[in-house]
């Protein structure tokens, strides 16, 4: 009887473990843990032109980088602010990422303790022109700044590290006015000095939200009419494309420059008002243009030149910010005719 328990006991032990068995094998298998590839992203300034002060790429030392999934959803762990730039104006995020899977990443660059931007959104930039009360400075080069968006990026899983190149753009266009020098002679003769005169400039439109995965302003319903405050003189010159023809340049007295958002993809319409205030108290202007073309990463130049019976306004849109001042290429197809402005908008106070 005992050796008849032990055998039924043996069998059922026996089929114990083929169930067991059987149940491993039917079990789906465990998926391989998912890679993770770190990827650094090296995002470079555009590089100094000439040898200006002025719109230079060196006053942003600072990063915003956001990254999104292929959703446009924002990981917002893997965001990094404030990230500084090194001496040579690169800077470097680097950020786990799973292989296989597909991001956007997008790039905001500014002045460090700048107010007049607000990058803290992971959707929208938001820009301060100030108001007619207290309008923003005007001359200031800390507005300018710098973006750039990279899209529907697969990792790849070939590597335990990746290293991506990234080239900023600027997100603004710089307006500028300037002055040819034998107009100043005249106005001096004439006793109007505009030596260590101020400057205004005001702006039909400019966009106040600048879209990080749009590359581009959005909300375009939402603009403000800035005007850039009474500033002092750049001390610098403008040099700009006097003869379009014979490509002739020229050495122009710089007035103003300011920093505003318009479209990038294609040219905008503004009209633009400048004023200069002497030191005797003489207010010349305003000299006004009227739908002229503005665009992203660009520079439009208003040049006053003639006589001083008759100033005449001559506009010309620069083809690409990243080049030396006045593409020659550019100026025949985006030369406008000269506007008439007799000197008789003075007033004395």
């Amino acid at each position: 009887m005992k050796k008849l328990f032990n055998i039924s006991a043996a069998l059922a032990i026996m089929l114990m473990a083929r169930g067991l068995a059987s149940c491993s094998s039917n079990a789906e298998p465990e998926p391989a843990p998912e890679k993770t590839v770190e990827v650094t992203f090296k995002a470079q300034l555009p590089s100094r032109i000439d040898a200006r002060a002025i719109a230079d790429g060196t006053k942003a030392n600072e990063l915003f980088f956001y990254v999104y999934d292929e959703n446009n959803n924002n990981i917002a762990a893997l965001n990094r602010h404030n990230v500084a730039f090194d001496p040579t104006g690169e800077a470097s995020v680097t950020v786990a990422l799973t292989a296989g899977h597909t991001y956007s990443f997008a790039f905001w660059a500014q002045a460090k303790g700048v107010t007049v931007y607000d990058p803290s959104s992971a959707s929208t930039v938001s820009l301060d022109y100030g108001s007619e009360r207290k309008p923003v400075a005007g001359n200031d080069d800390l507005r300018d700044a710098f973006y750039s968006l990279e899209k529907n990026v697969t990792v790849a899983a070939d590597g335990t590290t990746v290293t991506r190149k990234i080239v900023l753009r600027r997100a603004l266009c710089q307006l500028n006015w300037a002055i040819d020098p034998a107009l100043v002679r005249q106005m001096k003769e004439a006793g109007v000095d505009i030596d260590g005169a101020l400057v205004k400039v005001s702006v039909s439109k400019a966009y106040n939200r600048f879209g990080l995965l749009e590359g581009a302003p959005v909300q375009l319903d939402n603009y403000s009419q800035p005007t850039f405050d009474y500033a002092l003189q750049p001390a610098e010159q403008l040099t700009h494309i006097y003869d379009a023809a014979s490509e002739d340049y020229k050495n122009f007295r710089w007035l103003a420059f300011d920093y505003f958002l318009t479209s990038t993809a294609q040219p905008s319409l503004i009209d633009a008002r400048l004023t200069i205030k002497c030191l005797d108290g003489t207010v010349l202007g305003p000299y006004e243009v009227s739908n002229k073309k503005v665009q992203g990463n660009h520079r439009t130049n208003i040049i006053l030149t003639g006589t001083l019976a008759e100033v005449h306004v001559n506009v010309v849109i620069d083809q690409d910010f990243d080049t030396t001042d006045n593409n020659v290429g550019a100026a025949p197809a985006w030369k406008a005719a000269a506007g008439h402005h007799r000197l008789t908008h003075i007033e004395r106070k």
